[in-house]
């Protein structure tokens, strides 16, 4: 299964047949309401469950901006018109 944007564009693949390095799942768990609590019983008991997952599960936002093959200045790929345009 392909997850596409508005514009029907694929950006995240579910299988292991995509050029990303995450599925549409592994990054929802960043969104789930469960995960936005605090770690109670962990050496950071202040620190957000989806912080801790974006800092080290994902290795951070440069490295999940990498992983999507977007850039953080100009966003995903797209054509050279796309990026003339934003």
């Amino acid at each position: 299964m392909t997850v596409t944007n508005d514009f029907g564009e694929s950006f995240i693949a579910e299988g292991g047949d995509s050029k990303y390095q995450y599925t549409a799942n592994q990054l929802s768990d960043i969104v789930i309401l469960d995960n936005h609590h605090k770690e109670e019983n962990s050496k950071f008991p202040d620190r957000v469950i989806s912080s801790r997952m974006i800092v080290e599960d994902f290795k951070g936002i440069p490295a999940l901006a990498r992983a999507l093959n977007t850039d953080l200045k100009t966003g995903i790929e797209g054509t050279a018109m796309d990026r003339v345009e934003r």
